[in-house]
């Protein structure tokens, strides 16, 4: 005597599951569940056999199949392909067309009809002749299911779309020099391409940027200073070069360049530690046999423009980006020298976390920088400043 259990399917006609091991046979009568109780009820069944179907030889487990058949219309969500099954029926007034069309056997399709009805209190064809015709019900219910599916379709098309759109969220951290003199412009840019990308840009020193690309809290990062041993991957995005700003009533002012033996005659005002502009020029000097520890370093301050500003009031000189000097050269307020035999050219990287997923407005902005070429593009302005300033920050 085989066991009897119950499943709900749904064409609820599944009539024989069997085990693998070619076990005992089970058979299994149609049930729909109409309430959260007998739904309790039903997932706590303490069967646990893996079967074949008959029909499509797919290898699941009871509660899979459970989960895949069951479709809830009453106190749960609706199947939208019983409503398609109806559509179907009413305009070919008959199952066994409908069944061939939707490819379901026409106990499935007649199941479905019964569960629509059920659910909805309604008798929704007319049965008694030999050609089945819709009910006054039937009608009512035939026009909202079209809209159902129209809209299901259109709600399809829509999300399509949705897949070629760069939307969303952009949070990038930035060291001073591209997230103030790089960024601003290339931002404007990309944001007129895709108009729904927000865009926000913090500035702070290179090692934050890593901090915090590494923690999740940014898309992308820029600095001018590469970490080691990091799960970080780093491409060039610029040329940078540092050169030494002074008030144009400066004793070096009148030199043609600075050199290694006058750091140690006048104070200097920097950037704080972990600015990639400071690591930079620490580096450069310490190649040449001088510790930073040797200069006297009068004032240490938190930004660019913040350094430039204590500079222009006398307080010393400062290695900086040729980027930040453009205004303040052509205002008078400041001028530079190069350093003579340090190589303070650096590069500047945009960073991202190697293992952090990757949005579609994260691959756009990527690809948008890519295709740029920054080092040429963003050096062309400061180019022309020199030309004129004779090539050191000197007027002709």
């Amino acid at each position: 005597m085989p066991t009897r259990i119950f499943c709900a399917s749904e064409s609820g006609v599944i009539s024989r599951i069997f085990c693998r091991s070619a076990g005992p046979i089970f058979e299994a009568q149609p049930l729909f569940l109409t309430n959260s109780v007998s739904l309790a009820r039903f997932f706590f069944i303490p069967i646990k056999v893996k079967y074949n179907l008959l029909k499509s030889k797919i290898k699941l487990t009871y509660r899979q199949r459970i989960y895949k058949e069951i479709k809830f219309i009453d106190g749960g969500f609706m199947n939208l392909s019983y409503f398609k099954t109806f559509v179907q029926v009413a305009e070919l007034e008959s199952f066994s067309k409908a069944a061939d069309v939707l490819k379901l056997t026409q106990p499935a399709v007649s199941f479905q009809i019964h569960t629509l009805e059920k659910a909805y209190q309604e008798v929704l064809f007319d049965r008694s002749s030999q050609q089945i015709k819709l009910t006054d019900a039937g009608k009512t219910f035939y026009q909202y299911a079209k809209k159902m599916l129209e809209l299901d379709n259109e709600l399809y098309e829509k999300l399509g779309e949705l897949k070629d759109l760069v939307r969303g969220e952009l949070k990038i951290g930035a060291s001073n020099v591209p997230g103030e003199y790089i960024l601003p412009r290339l931002a404007g840019e990309f944001k007129t391409l895709h108009p729904q990308v927000s865009i926000k840009i913090d500035v702070m020193d290179s090692k934050e940027v890593i901090t915090r690309l590494l923690a999740h809290q940014l898309d992308v990062g820029f600095c001018g200073a590469v970490q080691k041993k990091v799960p970080i991957i780093y491409e060039e995005f610029a040329v940078d070069e540092l050169v030494i700003a002074m008030r144009p009533d400066h004793p070096l002012a009148s030199h043609e360049y600075v050199r290694l033996v006058d750091f140690k005659k006048y104070p200097f005002v920097m950037r704080e530690e972990g600015s990639g502009t400071r690591l930079t020029f620490k580096e450069a000097i310490e190649a040449k046999g001088l510790s930073e520890n040797k200069l006297n370093i009068v004032l240490e301050l938190g930004s660019t423009q913040a350094v430039l500003s204590a500079v222009a009031q006398g307080a010393g000189i400062t290695p900086v980006s040729i980027y930040a000097l453009f205004d303040h050269v052509k205002a008078c307020s400041l001028t530079y020298r190069k350093a003579h035999g340090l190589n303070l050219k650096r590069k500047l990287y945009i960073a991202y976390n190697e293992k952090a997923p990757m949005s579609k407005a994260h691959t756009a902005f990527l690809d948008f920088l890519r295709a740029k070429t920054p080092a040429i593009e963003k050096m062309s302005e400061m180019e022309k400043m020199e030309e004129k300033m004779g090539g050191n920050g000197v007027r002709s």
